[in-house]
């Protein structure tokens, strides 16, 4: 198809993910990915939601390219992700110029949109009704927006937990894992291609399994994962405090190619203001952390 899109993927590096998956549909629909979204006939906008910066950036980022349209430099403006999830048709009102709206449960409708759109077709809102329920995987060869030897592995999506503060749940749905066969395979796919760092990502890594009917937990991913031949190391990002085990620890010390760093969002120390955020859980878990990871796994670094 002689159409192009070029991506402005905005917040965190699991929307990234999301930008690369469906930079995959499109490639594997014919569709050319431009180099810069200044030179594309299409701008797609991966959007942000998550605080008010996040969504004062996206705003900026959907007018300026409404913009570029209304000058003729681009043919539409597609966007997608956590902002559309979560205001859906007040995002139609707000910007009327923009041609096509994605939830995050509508990655794999992509090329669709785009096709429709070449064709001088309408698209609108395509946002299902309730929680996102749907999990995607990349398509081979990945494409990697990170631009070094560097990938992030989502390996789940949505949180369980429902901190006082945090809209995610709302936006992203229910906590749900990824097979393990899978991620494997991902990961194996980008050390073969030449990533030398993996980062695995989710609203809560050290979450990872519970939510599914076989017994697995983030241990059995990370002893898989370190099973891969090849010359990388990976991180665990993103992991709630009440979900570090001393098995965990205990791979950290022993596995080839795992960190000994852990990605702990902590909030805060005093047990009232913790318990006013809804993290009653990571109260205990975070008296005397430092010092007992510390004395688990010597020379680990906390973020």
């Amino acid at each position: 198809m002689s159409v192009s899109v070029g991506f402005i993927s905005l917040g965190c590096s699991k929307n990234l993910v999301d930008s690369q998956i469906m930079a995959g549909y499109l490639k594997s629909g014919r569709i050319a990915l431009a180099p810069s979204p200044e030179t594309a006939d299409m701008i797609l906008i991966n959007t942000c939601a998550f605080i008010e910066a996040a969504r004062e950036e996206t705003a900026e980022a959907i007018l300026s390219a409404c913009e570029h349209k209304k000058n003729g430099a681009c043919r539409a403006v597609i966007v997608t992700g956590c902002m559309v999830q979560r205001y859906r048709e007040r995002m139609l009102e707000a910007f009327p110029d923009v041609d096509a709206f994605l939830g995050v449960d509508e990655l794999d409708q992509v090329a669709a949109a785009v096709r429709r759109l070449a064709a001088g077709k309408e698209v609108g809102l395509k946002v299902k009704k309730g929680l996102p329920v749907r999990l995607f995987t990349p398509k081979y060869p990945t494409l990697l927006f990170t631009g070094g030897p560097f990938a992030y592995v989502k390996i789940a999506e949505g949180c369980d937990h429902r901190c006082a503060y945090c809209a995610i749940p709302d936006i992203r749905g229910n906590f749900r894992s990824r097979g393990l066969d899978e991620i494997v395979r991902e990961a194996a796919h980008m050390v073969s291609a030449g990533v030398r760092e993996l980062n695995l990502i989710s609203q809560d890594t050290l979450h990872y399994g519970t939510d599914m009917e076989q017994a697995l937990s983030i241990t059995d991913l990370s002893r898989a994962v370190d099973g891969i031949e090849g010359e990388f190391r990976f991180r665990l990002l993103y992991g709630h405090p009440a979900g570090i085990t001393g098995e965990m620890l205990e791979v950290m010390n022993s596995a080839r190619h795992l960190c000994r760093y852990l990605d702990l969002p902590v909030q805060h120390s005093h047990p009232d203001i913790l318990r006013a955020m809804n993290r009653g859980k990571a109260v205990a878990a975070t008296d005397g952390l430092a010092e007992r990871l510390r004395q688990a796994v010597p020379g680990v670094v906390l973020r």
